[in-house]
């Protein structure tokens, strides 16, 4: 991975982080299906071709909360090169009674969205950096209304763990180490990000 994506001042922090977390560097305590990256890597690059030369042609993120909360559901992925560059634990918004996921895109719902954002400017909020969302689709089109946004909290799981985490009121949310390297993409990167809610 190109150090070019890094602040100067956090690439030694970056590169520890990912070396814990970068895809299939720890297989034995992830023991869930492996993730379906192509299918992932297939699917923003249409939505890059759909949005235009407006986004990152070439690093997006998925979100898969389809996959159990315990193990790796963030991804941030190498469009070109098909590859993982970073994976974290993503909290998700309320679940069913059986604790699956629920969607809605209603304000004051804390529930998960599902469909293409676009990661916008960062802003410190109550868990201190965040980046603000903004919905490109009808699932995700009041992202910036609900006040749905990128952001860690310390209680978040670095890497895959037998314990359940709790839910969040509908942000996907980080273990800081993790944010702070998306933030390192996100700092490089000339054009806006995409980021794509399953």
């Amino acid at each position: 991975m190109a150090n070019s994506y890094f602040p100067n001042g956090c690439a030694l922090l970056c590169g520890a982080v990912l070396s814990l977390l970068v895809c299939g560097c720890d297989k034995s305590t992830n023991r869930d299906t492996p993730a379906p990256i192509d299918s992932y890597i297939d699917e923003l690059r249409r939505d890059v071709q759909q949005q235009g030369t407006a986004y990152n042609p070439t690093i997006a993120c998925y979100v898969d909360l389809t996959r159990p909360d315990n193990t790796y559901r963030f991804f941030v992925l190498n469009l070109t090169q098909r590859k993982v560059l970073l994976q974290g634990i993503c909290l998700n918004g309320l679940t069913d009674e059986q604790g699956r996921v629920r969607y809605s895109n209603e304000v004051n719902s804390n529930c998960s969205s599902r469909g293409l954002a676009s990661i916008g400017e960062r802003y410190r909020g109550a868990f201190g950096r965040a980046f603000r969302l903004y919905g490109l689709e009808p699932g995700t089109r009041n992202l910036r209304r609900r006040a749905v946004v990128l952001h860690s909290w310390a209680g978040v799981p670095a890497r895959p763990t037998p314990e359940h985490p709790i839910q969040s009121q509908g942000c996907p949310t980080l273990n800081p180490l993790v944010l702070d390297t998306v933030a390192g993409f996100i700092a490089h990167s000339s054009r806006p990000i995409l980021l794509r809610f399953n």
